[in-house]
């Protein structure tokens, strides 16, 4: 009887799945099929894009901005990054379902920014005018002077960014 040879990489495989046994398939079956990913209505996708975590109050924006200012300071970030990475933090502790609206299927961020704007614009008509302009856009809707100050927040503005 001739023997066939094995390359490496079969030999690997083949003793791996000797010692695994039965295990890890026996586990998959149980599992089953990988699910599929379900889309949400509008009006679903709104709903979340409005839910507020109650739960979030001034002390944990407080808490949250001062951790995010003392990352930039220490990883050099500029003024603009800065901003933009609060921006993000606050509005995603205040809206923890937004970011799951728009990234869900998407890992494209320019189709992630275009689906977020989307839902923005049909947050904002099913509510209507509001008060603060910025609520259906992807800032937070929070002004900046209802925060107390935060320690080490006054970082010099590069002379690269200042506006002539």
């Amino acid at each position: 009887m001739a023997r066939t040879e094995q390359s490496y990489d079969d030999a690997v495989a083949a003793e791996i799945n000797r010692r695994l046994g039965t295990g890890p398939k026996a586990v998959a079956a149980t599992l089953g099929a990988p699910g599929r990913t379900v889309m949400l209505s509008d009006a679903e996708l709104v709903e979340r894009w409005n839910l507020r975590d109650p739960a979030v109050g001034p002390e944990h924006l407080q808490q949250l901005v001062s951790e995010i200012v003392a990352q930039g300071q220490q990883e050099q970030w500029t003024p603009t990054r800065l901003e933009a990475e609060t921006k993000a933090a606050i509005t995603d502790a205040l809206y923890p379902f937004r970011r799951p609206c728009y990234t869900q299927g998407r890992s494209d961020v320019g189709e992630q920014v275009k689906e977020a704007q989307r839902i923005a614009r049909l947050a904002q008509q099913a509510q209507g005018p509001t008060q603060d302009a910025n609520l259906g856009a992807m800032v937070a809707p929070v002004a900046p002077d209802t925060l107390p100050p935060v320690a080490g927040a006054e970082m010099p503005m590069p002379e690269s960014e200042v506006m002539p």
